[in-house]
């Protein structure tokens, strides 16, 4: 985290590690669920909540990946043309 708050500024970090919060919040829910959940009987309100967990957790994931992606691809200089290809043959 200090090397992306030097080079995209501290709410840049900030914002991440909001997401990391969130995600691990997240899991503990669904720990906590998992951990109350009786083997031998599994009601249909506990299937509907694991699922309600399964696809929020997917979503805060897929939306922290993009922004990590968005923000390391900021960090790659900008080239103004494409390094030229040697002739072939």
């Amino acid at each position: 985290m200090p090397l992306v708050a030097r080079a995209l500024g501290p709410s840049a970090a900030t914002t991440m590690r909001r997401a990391h919060a969130e995600i691990e919040h997240q899991v503990s829910r669904l720990r906590r669920l998992l951990e109350g959940i009786e083997p031998d009987h599994v009601a249909p309100e506990d299937v509907t909540e694991l699922r309600r967990l399964l696809y929020g957790l997917y979503a805060v994931c897929r939306l922290h990946n993009s922004q990590e992606e968005q923000d390391a691809l900021s960090l790659v200089p900008a080239t103004a043309t494409p390094p030229a290809q040697p002739p072939v043959g």
